[in-house]
């Protein structure tokens, strides 16, 4: 950590060194820093440095998606634009495909295997920093979300007229009950949608 060019410490937590101008030193200068004002510093530093220097973008998509959570994009999702946002989610394409970003904890959950299955994708496990950037950039990593689009994939609409015999009069059998049960004022029949899963 350098303060007005002069060295002030070394900080575990950055992950590159930095040169701040307006912090308080005293007298054994020592920073008169916060954390999370180092953390707000240096996180809006790195979206600067991105959006001026593509070359730059690389390095910035390691330090979200590292384990170990650094000051540099502790608040990336905070300073993150659209566009630097949407530069993120074209380095995750660009290394992962159309793999669906899921948590550490989702990883080996049901609902990821479901996705896993019922979309016949890929996951990548993805940091809370990186998740963050990548929601914010359009990215869809809500689980239930997938498996509802998963589920609406695996079903396709089936015309009356292509339904057999048998699966007619048990279609109109399961109408006459609905009827009963919650009369309407027209055949029960004619408001259904029949769909066919894959499942």
């Amino acid at each position: 950590l350098f303060v007005r060019g002069v060295y002030i410490s070394r900080d575990p937590d950055l992950a590159a060194g930095v040169d701040l101008y307006d912090i308080r030193l005293d007298r054994d200068r020592a920073a008169v820093l916060r954390k999370s004002d180092l953390e707000h510093q240096v996180s809006s530093l790195w979206v600067c440095a991105v959006r001026n220097e593509p070359a730059l973008l690389d390095r910035y998509f390691d330090m979200l998606s590292a384990d170990r959570k650094c000051s540099d994009v502790a608040l990336a999702d905070l300073y993150c634009d659209d566009e630097i946002s949407a530069l993120v989610v074209a380095a995750f394409r660009k290394r992962y495909g159309d793999a669906v970003p899921v948590s550490l904890k989702d990883a080996n959950s049901a609902k990821a295997d479901q996705i896993r299955r019922m979309l016949d994708a890929t996951t990548a496990v993805c940091s809370q920093a990186l998740l963050s950037v990548l929601r914010k950039g359009g990215a869809q990593c809500e689980l239930d979300d997938l498996l509802q689009e998963g589920e609406a994939r695996g079903r396709c609409f089936v015309a009356l007229a292509d339904l057999g015999e048998i699966e007619t009069q048990k279609l109109a059998l399961a109408s006459e009950l609905a009827n009963l049960a919650y009369p309407s004022k027209g055949p029960c029949f004619a408001l259904l949608d029949v769909y066919e899963s894959k499942a």
